[in-house]
């Protein structure tokens, strides 16, 4: 899955600073992002109709035109329907209250540090991943909370979820699916799309998954599976699994 991360500063040096912690933020976790940089007010009205992401950065004091605030540019970002999370950048305390008008979920002071962002996008990942995949079945709708779903495998033009007490098949690919799942899935083969948490080891090139199942790792998936998994080997998993990755 792939993070979308708009950010509108006007003064490129803020810029480079803020998307060079988020880079380093990625890394560290394994998370893939994109970054849209928007420079002006003229070139976030001219974005605003097609504007997609799930997490906008916006400065508040926008030298590029003096009647013209962050804070308005949030306002028209969600009459346009945006549902994403905004966090906004300032230099000055008193502007912390104008957020609550557009649901804003957290307020940054300048200058921006590593720190602060690594702190704030652990957050922001904590709560977009807290939702459930809505299985479509007939006229029937089935919330499947994803932290249930150990893998979800193609079969034909379906895919298969595999939740550990149940299987639900849908007509939907794979890359598709992809698109909807939280940052602690990831995809270990061409036909294979793996909960990172519901991993017990990895060995060689076979992940090992409660009720004796295995998955096949492809060699172009590995490397990244192996990082993913050991960056959250302290927080989730026990020992015995961290020995087996540090050992593959």
């Amino acid at each position: 899955m792939i993070i979308n991360i708009t950010i509108l500063e006007d003064n490129e040096s803020d810029f480079i600073t803020l998307s060079d912690s988020i880079k380093k933020w990625a890394a560290n976790t394994g998370i893939l992002i994109n970054i849209i940089w928007l420079n002006s007010y003229k070139k976030f009205i001219k974005s605003l109709p097609t504007l997609k992401c799930d997490l906008f950065f916006s400065d508040i004091e926008l030298n590029c035109n003096n009647s013209f605030t962050g804070i308005d540019a949030c306002k028209q970002l969600r009459e346009s329907g945006y549902t994403g999370i905004i966090i906004f950048l300032t230099a000055f305390k008193e502007y912390v209250f104008d957020g609550y008008d557009v649901q804003a979920f957290n307020y940054l002071l300048k200058p921006i540090n590593y720190g602060t962002i690594n702190n704030c996008l652990d957050k922001f990942i904590h709560l977009f991943s807290r939702e459930f995949y809505y299985y479509h079945k007939g006229n029937d709708i089935i919330s499947i909370p994803y932290n249930d779903i150990m893998y979800i495998e193609k079969n034909g033009h379906d895919v298969i979820l595999h939740t550990t007490s149940n299987v639900f098949v849908e007509r939907i690919s794979l890359n598709e699916i992809s698109k909807r799942l939280p940052v602690f899935f990831i995809r270990a083969h061409k036909s294979y799309i793996v909960n990172i948490n519901k991993v017990l080891s990895l060995r060689i090139n076979e992940l090992f998954l409660p009720n004796n199942v295995t998955i096949p790792v492809s060699r172009s998936y590995l490397t990244n599976i192996k990082k993913k998994i050991k960056n959250n080997a302290k927080k989730h998993l026990p020992f015995y699994v961290l020995w087996d990755i540090i050992n593959t």
